[in-house]
C-alpha cells in the first residue's frame, strides 16, 4: 500500500510539472478528453489587513507558497495562480469577506478561469483571522464565506492554503438513474486526471451537492440567467456497504429533475461546504414578500418522517431560528394548525437565510376553528336528540303519552339540519381567503361539516317516534303493543 501511494504520488508531480513545462492548459484537455480530463483554472486574491512590516513579508511569500502547495498536492487538477489584492480591491476584498457581501470583481481577472477564490488576513487578538470565499464563473455562483484562527505566524501559509482548499468546491456533472429516481450518479470534473498526491479524494460520506441547471444558446454562451438551482433538493453522499460513495436526492418535491431532459441544458451539481453556523428561517405570504407570516410551526424529522421534532414557531416577524444542525441534510416540516403547508430539505450552514414562500393560511385556520366549535355544538344536539328520543320511547311503552308527547316536542325544538346549514352559510360568506389554493381547502372544510350535519340532524328517526306514539294513542286499551 506504501508502494502504491508512492508511486502515484511520484505519477502526479511528474504529470503536473509536464503539463507546466508543456504549457498545457484545461481547455486543451477539454477538446481531447471532455469533462473528465478538465482541470480547474483558479485564480487566488490574497488581501493582508496587517502592520507594514508584516504585510511586506506575508505578502512576499504567500502567493509562491500557495501555488507550490497546490502544486504539489493537487497536481494537475487545478491550474492555480495567486496573486495579492492592494489598493483599493485589496480593501474592497477584505470588506467583503468580513461582511459577507458579494464583490464585483474586474473581468480580467476572472477571464478564463473556473474559479476565483478570495482570502483575506487580519489580525486578532489571539493571531490571525483567515477568511475564505469561492466565486464559480462556469456556475456563477458565491460560496459561503469560511473563517478560521491561526494563532502562529509559522503557520499562516499552510493555514491559509487548508482554508482555500476547504472554500473549494468541486463541481459534478449530474445524471438521473430512470430506474431509482431518489439516486443519481456524480462524474466530478478532471475524474481521469492522475490523483493528487496527497490522495484526498474528492468527496466524502456526507458531502451535500447542490443541483443546478446551465442553460446556453445555440452558440454555446451562457443564457441570460442561465444557471438555476433546482428548487429545494440536494444529493447526499451516502456509504455504501461496499463502502463505496452512492449519491441520495434529498428533495421537498417527488420529480425535482422533471421527466426529460433538455437540449442544451447541463445538468451539473456543486458542493456546498460544511459550514457549522445556524439558519433563519423566513416564512412569508407567497405573494407578497413583505407579509410575514405568524405562529407556523418548524417540525425536523427524527430519522424518519414518523417521528418529528418541533424546532420552534415563527415570530412576529415570520422569523425561526434552525441551530446548527447534525445531519448534512435536515428535512423540515411547516404546519399550521393540523394543516401540513411544507417539506423541505435545510443544509447544514449552506444559507443563513432561508425564505420560504408559503400561502396564507390564516383564514383556513379561522375557518377550521370555527367549524371545531360549530362540530362540538353537533356532537351536543345529536347526545341531547338521543337521549330524548330513548326516553321518549320508554314513556311510549310505559304508556304515559303525554310525557312522550311533551319529550317529543323538547326534541322538535332542538336545533335541526335548517339552523345548521344557516349558520354554515353565514360562515362561509365572512371566511374567505384571495388564494385560490386556500380558498379551495375552506370550500372542502365546509362540505364536510354540511354532509355531517344532514348525516346526523336526519329528521326520520324523530318522524318514525312520532309515527310510534299516534299509533299507540289509537291503539285500544286491551290491545297490546307490537314487539
Amino acid at each position: 500500500m506504501l508502494l502504491r501511494k508512492r508511486l502515484l504520488w511520484c505519477i502526479a508531480q511528474f504529470t503536473g510539472a509536464a503539463f507546466l513545462f508543456l504549457g498545457i492548459d484545461g481547455s486543451a484537455l477539454a477538446a481531447d478528453g471532455g469533462w473528465e480530463y478538465q482541470p480547474y483554472r483558479i485564480r487566488v486574491l490574497i488581501a493582508v489587513d496587517a502592520p507594514g512590516g508584516l504585510a511586506e513579508e506575508l505578502n512576499a511569500e504567500l502567493p509562491a507558497y500557495i501555488q507550490r502547495r497546490a502544486a504539489a498536492a493537487a497536481g494537475p487538477a487545478w491550474r492555480l495562480e495567486a496573486d495579492l489584492a492592494t489598493g483599493v480591491l485589496g480593501a474592497a476584498l477584505i470588506n467583503s469577506l468580513k461582511e459577507a457581501v458579494d464583490l464585483t470583481i474586474p473581468a480580467e481577472i476572472v477571464s478564463e478561469r473556473d474559479k476565483l477564490m478570495l482570502v483575506s488576513i487580519a489580525l486578532s487578538p489571539s493571531g490571525y483571522v483567515i477568511r475564505s470565499r469561492e466565486r464559480d464563473t462556469y456556475l456563477q455562483r458565491w460560496g459561503n464565506t469560511l473563517e478560521r484562527e491561526c494563532r502562529q505566524q509559522s503557520a499562516l501559509a499552510e493555514g491559509v492554503f487548508s482554508l482555500v482548499c476547504a472554500t473549494f468546491a468541486p463541481v459534478a456533472q449530474l445524471e438521473i438513474d430512470p430506474a431509482t429516481p431518489q439516486m443519481v450518479k456524480l462524474t466530478p470534473r478532471g475524474a481521469a486526471l492522475p490523483p493528487n498526491a496527497e490522495g484526498r479524494p474528492w468527496c466524502r460520506p456526507g458531502d451535500v451537492f447542490l443541483p443546478v441547471l446551465r442553460r446556453t444558446a445555440r452558440n454555446g454562451e451562457l443564457e441570460k440567467n442561465g444557471v438555476t438551482p433546482v428548487a429545494w433538493t440536494y444529493i447526499e453522499a451516502v456509504a455504501s456497504k461496499s463502502n463505496s460513495l452512492t449519491f441520495q436526492v434529498r428533495s421537498g418535491s417527488r420529480r425535482p429533475f422533471g421527466l426529460r431532459r433538455q437540449a442544451r441544458v447541463e445538468q451539473l451539481a456543486i458542493a456546498l461546504p460544511p459550514n457549522d453556523v445556524s439558519t433563519t428561517l423566513y416564512l412569508h405570504e407567497r405573494k407578497n414578500v413583505q407579509k410575514a407570516l405568524v405562529g407556523y410551526e418548524v417540525l425536523a424529522e427524527d430519522g424518519s418522517a414518523d417521528t418529528m421534532v418541533r424546532i420552534g414557531v415563527s415570530n412576529s416577524v415570520g422569523e425561526v431560528r434552525i441551530p446548527a444542525i447534525k445531519r448534512p441534510v435536515e428535512m423540515l416540516q411547516i404546519k399550521h394548525g393540523n394543516q401540513l403547508l411544507a417539506k423541505l430539505p435545510v443544509v447544514r450552514g449552506a444559507e443563513r437565510r432561508i425564505e420560504v414562500a408559503l400561502a396564507d393560511d390564516d383564514a383556513r385556520l379561522a375557518a377550521d376553528m370555527r367549524l371545531a366549535a360549530v362540530r362540538e355544538d353537533l356532537i351536543d344536539v345529536v347526545a341531547r336528540r338521543n337521549i330524548l328520543m330513548a326516553r321518549a320511547r320508554q314513556k311510549i311503552e310505559k304508556k304515559d303519552y303525554q310525557a312522550a308527547s311533551e319529550l317529543l316536542r323538547t326534541l322538535d325544538e332542538l336545533p335541526g339540519n335548517p339552523q345548521f346549514n344557516l349558520t354554515l352559510e353565514n360562515e362561509a360568506r365572512l371566511i374567505r381567503s384571495d388564494d385560490p389554493q386556500i380558498q379551495k381547502r375552506i370550500d372542502q372544510l365546509f362540505k364536510a361539516t354540511q354532509m355531517l350535519t344532514t348525516k346526523f340532524l336526519d329528521l326520520r328517526p324523530i318522524n318514525q317516534i312520532h309515527d310510534e306514539l299516534r299509533e299507540a294513542q289509537q291503539r285500544p286499551a286491551s290491545e297490546k303493543p307490537k314487539s
